[in-house]
């Protein structure tokens, strides 16, 4: 998987794979915090570790070019279970 990231207003990363988009998401600074929405994976991808790496790839940007401490990820509830364990996953629970 290869994450293309496209930085301007605001932030969005891609991934790729076998030539294929698989995922993405979109990302921002919001008054000093981070904000995600639109978090993507393709339905054949999905438990792979795609959204997984997108989430932290946009932390991790966020984090190294705002100093961002916390990251607000608006979710469809499409996929609580994953948004819970990546709740605990960030913020070391």
């Amino acid at each position: 998987m290869t994450l293309l990231s496209n930085e301007g207003k605001g932030l969005c990363f891609v991934a790729v794979q076998d030539a294929g988009v698989v995922g993405s998401i979109f990302g921002w600074l919001d008054n000093g915090e981070g904000a995600a929405d639109g978090l993507t994976v393709d339905p054949q991808h999905r438990g792979l570790g795609i959204g997984t790496a997108l989430l932290g790839a946009l932390r991790r940007k966020l984090q190294k070019a705002h100093r961002v401490t916390s990251l607000s990820v608006y979710s469809q509830k499409h996929n609580p279970r994953f948004f819970a364990a990546a709740a605990k996953a960030t913020d070391g629970r």
